[in-house]
């Protein structure tokens, strides 16, 4: 089964055997992740910055947010430059299947989200990351978390439209369809 249709079912699976999982406390039974997949994430991000933000997005997809977090910030520390790694901060504080993120972690979010569109080209793979998530955020002081989840989505859905071959965008896109469902 492709990667992208088995996290689905494996999503899908949970989703179904809990019911829901809004409102459910999310919990790791061990206080730091030692054993996660490889993610092959290709940035503009330098040597340094790669490996840790590779980390982060395993752990994004491990729901690790806040230790996903960790490896993001780590990542902007070893590259200033690396707007992938603001990406990954501004992602680290959307749980799409538990619930919202609070006012702080919105504001974070977007400022996040900011940082990862300044240090992208107009136009690139990063900057359509960016654009997505940064989706999510604007009007956060407006907009409730269902219409924003809807604009995520639309992004995401543009981001997989202009580049169907990138698997992270369309797992990343799976997550939004799931959690807009």
């Amino acid at each position: 089964m492709p990667r992208p249709a088995l996290f689905l079912a494996i999503v899908t699976g949970a989703m179904a055997g809990t019911g829901s999982l809004r409102g459910q406390e999310h919990q790791h039974g061990v206080t730091s992740p030692t054993r996660l997949g490889r993610v092959g994430f290709p940035t503009t991000c330098g040597a340094a910055a790669q490996g840790r933000f590779e980390r982060g997005a395993a752990l994004l997809h491990s729901f690790w947010y806040e230790e996903a977090g960790r490896a993001f910030e780590n990542a902007v520390a070893a590259d200033s430059g690396c707007a992938m790694g603001y990406w990954g901060i501004a992602m680290s504080r959307l749980h799409p299947l538990w619930e919202p993120p609070t006012r702080p972690d919105c504001e974070a979010g977007l400022a996040a989200a900011r940082q990862a569109q300044d240090a992208s080209r107009r136009g690139s793979p990063e900057r359509l990351w960016a654009d997505a998530i940064a989706a999510y955020y604007a009007g956060y002081d407006s907009l409730d978390h269902r219409t924003r989840m809807a604009s995520y989505e639309r992004a995401m859905r543009d981001l997989v439209a202009r580049r169907p071959a990138d698997e992270e965008a369309r797992i990343f896109f799976a997550l939004a369809l799931i959690a807009n469902g």
